[in-house]
């Protein structure tokens, strides 16, 4: 296949478009930042999801899209709602217009977030738990999801809303994510701020999410049409407190845990129900936290002056 991914030089897009390239497929990397653990991106081309122009060029001759562009954290939405919709609920308008007009029968894979789904009421949260975000990052995503479904009835293609719980397993990832900022402050032994510590969350391997990716990208190629939504999870509930206590321990810390109030619009709970895509997409994650969290520690451990 030939696959164009936006949002290729993040924490999923890297080693995703690893994946499909070693599978055989032929990748197209949209991005406005060439990948950080590239020392020469001689080949690199800025282009932006805001552009349609640069848009059209690119899905002219695709087979899939998978559409990973995003303000991809809550704090940078919140403190610019007006970028993070431009960019989330806007740029994935334009890919999916570039697709309608290319008149192209190709498939479409959204990364949405658990995120939408706001504060749980009950566990573990199926696709059927209400759509109510409580940040603006929840809320922008909600309305990509949107688009898709709207583009979805004008233009009927293969699409697939994968909803990702909280991601983690690469020292490439923003510094200031719970993971990679616990992992690193552990190995210097700084002291951990657990922001919530009853806070429950889900947290998954991005190998693991690369994995459901893949199967909603085959997925896509062999069905009719209409628009699936998948929880991409691990299932498995963590407190934050939890999480940091783990990474002392696999870290061989000597860090403190220091507890304080989580930001208000942080949900307080999520874990997700993960049978659909067991069912529908015939996955399910392989990587335990604890391997995960052993993995990217010893990825830091690896190139020291990078964390």
């Amino acid at each position: 296949m030939r696959v164009l991914v936006t949002g290729s030089s993040g924490l999923l897009g890297r080693p995703l478009c690893e994946a499909f390239r070693a599978r055989g497929d032929v990748v197209d990397e949209f991005d406005l930042a060439p990948r950080p653990d590239r020392t020469r991106p001689s080949s690199f081309r800025s282009r932006d999801i805001r552009d349609p122009n640069s848009l059209g060029a690119a899905v002219a001759q695709v087979d899939g899209v998978v559409h990973l562009a995003a303000i991809s954290r809550c704090a940078p939405a919140e403190a610019d709602p007006a970028m993070a919709r431009e960019i989330n609920v806007g740029g994935t308008h334009n890919v999916l217009e570039a697709l309608r007009a290319a008149r192209r029968p190709s498939w479409f894979v959204f990364a949405s977030s658990r995120e939408v789904y706001g504060e749980a009421i009950t566990l573990p949260v199926t696709e059927m738990f209400p759509v109510r975000p409580k940040a603006v990052y929840g809320q922008t995503k909600a309305d990509g999801e949107a688009e898709v479904r709207r583009a979805a009835e004008s233009t009927p293609r293969p699409s697939t809303i994968l909803r990702f719980s909280n991601l983690y397993g690469s020292r490439w990832d923003y510094a200031d994510r719970v993971i990679p900022a616990f992992v690193s402050r552990a190995r210097r032994n700084d002291p951990l701020e657990v922001r919530g510590p009853g806070q429950v969350l889900d947290f998954l391997d991005v190998r693991d999410a690369v994995g459901a990716i893949l199967r909603a990208a085959d997925r896509s190629t062999a069905s009719g049409g209409g628009v699936e939504v998948v929880n991409v999870a691990s299932g498995q509930p963590f407190t934050l407190r939890e999480l940091a206590d783990r990474v002392v321990r696999l870290t061989g810390s000597h860090s403190t845990v220091r507890e304080v109030a989580p930001v208000a619009w942080t949900p307080s709970k999520f874990v997700a129900d993960i049978s659909r895509a067991r069912s529908v997409l015939g996955w399910e994650p392989s990587i335990p936290l604890d391997q995960g969290l052993a993995d990217l520690s010893a990825e830091y451990a690896a190139a020291p002056a990078a964390g």
